[in-house]
């Protein structure tokens, strides 16, 4: 039986081959019943780790998150290396957030990145998005709620002063910083952007001690107000190189007046010849009439002719009137006694002002100016015209806190050059809503105030 020999080598080799295939098979069902040291890690630190949701309406922002949970990743999770790190921070980032995070760094992937730079594109798309100075701002306006303990009172200014980075502002960036936060008023808008423009701009850009030669000069107190003037003769510059006209505003306002060459067509027949126009303009008003012998008509118009003109009676006229056109002169003296005036505040100081309803634009005289602190003002861009058509010199105009019953807003007042010129005009009415409330409940009557270019009613109705 010579192959009695080889079957039994055939037998031994298959048998040798099944046993390595079973000792294969339990080394891998071994590896997925213990896994490595990494996976182990992984698993024991991510229960020890709440998942982040960005929050900013709760103040719940990925740089506060992770200062909770960087001893675990830096400490706990020191063995680790970079991938593992990183796969434990994204698994623990809510998926609508780590779908966005993802997003924002397509084409890449997030295994492309160590976890340092992970953590910063993090912060940066998950953090707060306000500036270092909207954080100073906060902290020097904080203030104790009546609902905190000292306790809780004492956490809060130690956050605000954190976030305030103390250690980096020098002296002169903290009067810098102090001098901006001081431009409240809305005129000063367009330069306190300006000024926290340049405190940004400084604040990324940090200077050596000392200063490298040709740098440009550190920001200081003086360095901010020279940016002040800087920008205010700038704007005055920009208003000169304008070229657009200026604009024609009347101090009164004046009711049109028809011209003489203007053409309108009557509601109503003329009663002379029965044509489409006023009787003025009839050409029968010299005609003989062929029936009753009458001149003025033309023939058939005899009865309205007659009935027309004995409607037409002269009406008495008082000797305190003048007629001229039309229009009934009212003495002087009777229209000081209907003026109305009112006291208003400027920036603070209580003003008697005249209320014109007739006025476009709102003016005070040089001595009012004087009293009320002489505000920066600026070159008039109107000319303003009185009821009698003579021109009133404008010398300026500013912006003014005006208060009237206990409510303040901004508005444009222009300086005159005259002594005794006050007038509260269209503007300012509208700005207060003062249509709407009886003039006699704001007024007071005031004779020893008048002056002739003012406008006055001339007509009475």
């Amino acid at each position: 039986m010579s192959s009695d020999p080889e079957l039994k080598n055939a037998i031994l080799k298959l048998t040798s081959l099944i046993a390595t295939q079973q000792e294969q098979i339990a080394a891998l069902q071994q590896a997925n019943a213990n896994p490595s040291g990494s996976e182990k890690i992984i698993e024991s630190l991510a229960t020890a780790i709440e998942e982040f949701r960005y929050d900013p309406d709760d103040g719940i922002f990925f740089d506060a998150w992770f200062a909770r949970y960087e001893d675990v990743f830096k400490e706990d999770g020191k063995h680790l290396d970079d991938k593992a790190k990183v796969r434990l921070l994204l698994r623990k980032i809510g998926t609508q957030f780590h779908e966005r995070y993802v997003n924002s760094i397509l084409p890449k992937h997030p295994r492309d990145f160590k976890f340092d730079e992970t953590i910063t594109k993090l912060k940066k798309l998950f953090g707060r998005q306000t500036s270092l100075f909207h954080a100073r701002y906060q902290c020097l306006q904080y203030a104790k709620n009546e609902a905190d303990d000292f306790s809780s009172y004492a956490a809060s200014v130690n956050r605000h002063c954190e976030a305030f980075q103390l250690k980096k502002l020098s002296s002169d960036q903290f009067k810098a910083l102090r001098f901006v936060c001081g431009l409240q008023s809305p005129r000063d808008a367009e330069i306190r952007t300006r000024l926290i423009s340049k405190l940004e701009a400084e604040e990324a850009n940090p200077q050596p001690e000392p200063p490298a030669e040709g740098a440009a000069p550190r920001l200081t107190l003086e360095n901010l107000v020279e940016e002040c003037h800087r920008i205010i003769n700038l704007k005055q510059d920009t208003q000169l190189v304008e070229k657009t006209e200026k604009i024609n505003i009347h101090a009164v306002a004046k009711q049109p007046r028809p011209t003489a060459t203007e053409k309108k067509v009557p509601s109503s027949p003329c009663w002379l010849c029965g044509d489409m126009h006023y009787v003025r303009d009839c050409s029968y008003k010299d005609h003989m009439c062929s029936r009753c012998k009458r001149q003025g008509h033309k023939e058939g118009y005899c009865s309205m002719a007659e009935q027309k003109s004995s409607k037409q009676v002269e009406q008495p006229r008082s000797k305190d009137f003048v007629t001229s056109k039309g229009i009934r002169l009212v003495k002087q003296t009777d229209l000081k006694q209907k003026r109305k005036y009112i006291r208003i505040g400027l920036n603070g100081t209580t003003v008697q002002m005249q209320l014109d309803s007739a006025s476009d634009i709102t003016m005070i005289s040089k001595y009012v100016w004087a009293q009320i602190g002489q505000p920066h003002i600026h070159a008039a861009d109107v000319n303003a015209v009185g009821a009698a058509g003579g021109r009133i010199n404008i010398i300026g105009k500013f912006n003014a806190n005006i208060t009237v019953q206990n409510v303040t807003k901004e508005g444009c007042i222009y300086v005159t050059g005259d002594p005794d010129f006050n007038v509260m005009g269209i503007d300012t009415i509208e700005a207060f809503d003062l249509w709407s409330v009886p003039f006699n409940s704001l007024c007071a009557m005031n004779l020893d105030q008048h002056h002739e270019s003012l406008g006055r009613c001339n007509s009475v109705q």
